[in-house]
Order: C-alpha cells, then structure tokens, then sequence
C-alpha cells in the first residue's frame, strides 16, 4: 500500500501540475482619500493590472451643436470605473471608447497646450484612457481633418461622485498555509526499513523586496499524525525548516523571473518513542527559484536546493529539495496553491549509523 501510493505520487510528480489556477492584494492604509486635482491625465494601458470598482461614471458632451466634433460618436456614455497602481497608490481611471465617422481624419487628446495621438483600430473605433482626479473631470478632444488644414476641438465632461483613490500600504509579504499529506521512507543502519503516509501541516513565506532586488522566503513543514507505516506500528514526527536570501536577476514586470538564493535548512525526526530518528541536522546550501507569470492571476514556480552535509559536492551526505507548485488569485485576492514537494536527507550519523531519509508531500495551500 505504502510502495504504491509513494510511486504514484513520483509519476505524478514527475509529470507536473495543471495549474489550478492566482497575486495578493496590496494591504491599503487606512482611510480613503478623495482626489482634489481638476485635469485627468492620458496613459498607456498596454500592460495596465488594473482593479474593479462598482463606481460609474457618465461622459457627457456640448449641448451646443456649433461646439460639437459631429464625426465623432460615443459608444457608451454611462462607463465603469476601475482603479490602477500609479505613484503609490490606486487612482480612478475609465476607458472612453468612441467612433470616428471620418475615415479621413486624425484624432488627439488636448492636454495643458500638448497634442497626444490616438490609436484608430479598423472602422475607425478608438479608445482613451484617462485618471479620473475629480468629481468632475473634463477630456478635451481635437479632431484634425483629412485635409490637414482643419480643426474641430470638443469638450467631454466626466461625471463620477463616487471615485476615490486609496494610498497603497506597503506589502509585507506572502503567507500561506498549507495542509497535505506525505509520504516517508527513512533507512537507518541497525534497524532496516522504514515507511509511513502521514497528515502534514506546512507554512510557506515570500516577502516583498527588501534591499533593491533582495528578498527573503522560508518554509515549515510538519507531519501531525500516522495514517499507516510499516513495519512497525510507530509515530515519527517529521519537522523541515528552510529560510532563503533570494536575488532577483530580471526586471518584476518579466512575466519569467530567475531567482538564485542562498540559505538554511533545518530538519528534526522526533522518535516519539521509536528506535529511529535525529535531531538537529542544520546545513547551508544553495538553489534555484525559477516563476512564469500566465497572468496577473495565475503563475507556476519551481525551486531546488541543494545542502552539502559533508564537503561541497558530496554526492554521498547532503540534503535536497525540489517543489513545484500551481497558484491562482482569487477574486477576493487570496491565493489557492497546489503543489508538490520531493525531499531527501543523506548523512552519516556516526561512525556506525548512517541515514537516509526521503519525503515526497502534496499540499494545497491558501494565503492569509
């Protein structure tokens, strides 16, 4: 029973995770800010993670026909407003869409005596994206004829009551918790074989960067109880500790980062009672973090570490750990992880005891 659940779990280790699918939502400081400027600013929302609201706003246009551009139509006039991250804080934007009748022509954002070009997709349909920094923001729009001679110029105002921005608290990390299962097979000189399914319990942290491209992570993991071991009735309890300094060596908006890092492990196998077992084996090492970001939500990151327990690259005493694990945001901006943990303890004990102890766990975890 123990052998066939341990080589399922390898095969399905081996093959990887579907990804189930999500990043933590900023913690915002406390209170609310209502924005004060007048004039909304254009932007480039090629790459915009944005934020919804339930706020509306409603574009509205000259009464006067003589003041009106006539080859420009709105598409909607009552619009969402959704918030973006943009100089420490998320800011109010909405997205206009409209239609240019005059295949002809060109249009242009009108903004403190500076012309900016607006994209025109087939049909003549365009979009303009702007922060809303009011209750009352106005757009103004400039059309320039196919002629290039002539110039029509309108004002759009924005309408919306409700909008605020929110000053971003700063990030304090990434916390999830993580219960699972796991399967241990522990060799010890003088007593044989050993094998165990286990409950697990396990903890995983990332912080936000520290110094420039610096950041710290660390994991805990415990088995809570025996489902079933062999050949002894006997309840070991395993404890696995890592803390890493991890370096980030491209850019955060790269949707695949490479992270080396150096640091501790930390592993205990209480006895309880049993013949087998070791406290205390610590030992630097070093690894890899290697993260492709699908999208705002969904990512999948694989980490190895590797601590030589006698001389640098013994291949004889050491300890590894491989995981890989599937994440997706939720739509309350809490993270579901699933993922897979393949660990081994290779040592000599003493000068007549020599251990080996492998670990393979599933967990699925959710952030605080």
């Amino acid at each position: 029973m123990i052998r066939a659940t341990e080589t399922a779990l390898r095969k399905f280790f081996g093959i990887g995770w579907v990804l189930t699918g999500l990043v933590l939502q900023p913690l915002f400081e406390a209170g609310a800010q209502t924005v004060e400027e007048s004039r909304p600013e254009v932007y480039d929302a090629s790459s915009v993670a944005v934020e919804k609201t339930n706020w509306v706003a409603e574009v509205s246009r000259e009464t006067d026909p003589a003041k009106r551009i006539e080859t420009v139509e709105l598409i909607h006039q009552r619009i969402p407003v959704a918030l973006r991250r943009k100089d420490g804080k998320l800011r109010p934007f909405v997205e206009i869409r409209a239609l240019l009748k005059d295949s002809g022509s060109k249009v242009f954002i009108e903004d403190r005596d500076t012309l900016y070009p607006v994209t025109l997709k087939d049909g003549g349909m365009f979009v303009v994206f702007v922060y809303l920094n009011s209750i009352k923001s106005e757009l103004n729009l400039q059309v320039l004829g196919s002629d290039g001679q002539t110039k029509k110029t309108e004002k759009f105002m924005v309408y919306a009551p409700d909008v605020q921005e929110y000053k971003i608290g700063k990030p304090w990390g990434l916390l999830v918790i993580s219960p699972g299962g796991a399967v241990l097979r522990y060799k010890q000189t003088n007593f044989g074989d050993y094998a165990s399914i286990n409950g697990l319990v396990s903890a995983t942290y990332e912080s936000e960067p520290v110094f420039g491209k610096f950041s710290l992570a660390g994991d805990f993991a415990l088995t809570l109880w025996t489902v079933r071991s062999s050949p002894t009735d006997t309840a070991p309890q395993l404890l696995g500790v890592h803390a890493h300094v991890l370096y980030a060596l491209r850019e955060p908006k790269s949707r695949f980062q490479v992270h080396p890092m150096l640091g501790l492990q930390y592993f205990t196998l209480f006895s309880n009672g049993s013949q087998l077992g070791f406290a205390n084996l610590i030992a630097g090492g070093v690894g890899t973090k290697l993260r492709y970001e699908f999208s705002d939500r969904a990512r999948v990151t694989l980490q190895g570490f590797y601590a030589p327990l006698k001389g640098v690259f013994s291949l004889k005493d050491f300890g590894t750990e491989t995981s890989l694990t599937a994440s997706y945001k939720l739509e309350n901006n809490h993270r579901v992880e699933l993922g897979a943990v393949y660990s081994r303890q290779a040592f000599q004990a003493s000068d007549i005891t020599r251990v080996d102890l492998g670990a393979i766990s599933i967990r699925l975890g959710y952030s605080l």
